[in-house]
């Protein structure tokens, strides 16, 4: 009980006035329904649909650009498998930002070729 109230006075900071009991229920409540929100698992199959755009990095030696690009495509997939769309659309649009960022990884590569010579 004691932990429960350390980690709740943690989560929502400090606070100048001391809270009544009816304040301390309801603030555990909402930590635990946020704790449960925050920690939905993923399967595998989101994992690897997710991550799949850092094959740039890893596997094309797209380096530091690469990295960069490859990570801007994983935040996206991340949103994407997030929100209210049916599940084949989070497929498709996830498969799409990494050809997009495959793309936009090249064309830069590119512009950064035609530059230095």
């Amino acid at each position: 009980m004691l932990w429960e109230r350390f980690l709740t006075v943690a989560y929502l900071g400090t606070r100048t006035k001391k809270m009544n009991k009816t304040e301390t229920e309801v603030n555990e409540t909402n930590v635990a329904s946020t704790d449960v929100q925050a920690k939905k698992k993923h399967n595998v199959k989101e994992l690897i649909l997710q991550f799949w755009p850092f094959l740039l990095a890893i596997a094309g030696r797209g380096g530091v650009l690469g990295i960069i690009i490859a990570g801007c495509a994983v935040v996206a997939n991340q949103r994407i498998l997030q929100s209210q769309l049916p599940q084949s659309q989070k497929v498709i649009y996830c498969i799409v930002s990494g050809v997009v960022a495959i793309g936009v990884y090249f064309v830069a590569v590119l512009m950064i070729v035609r530059f230095m010579s």
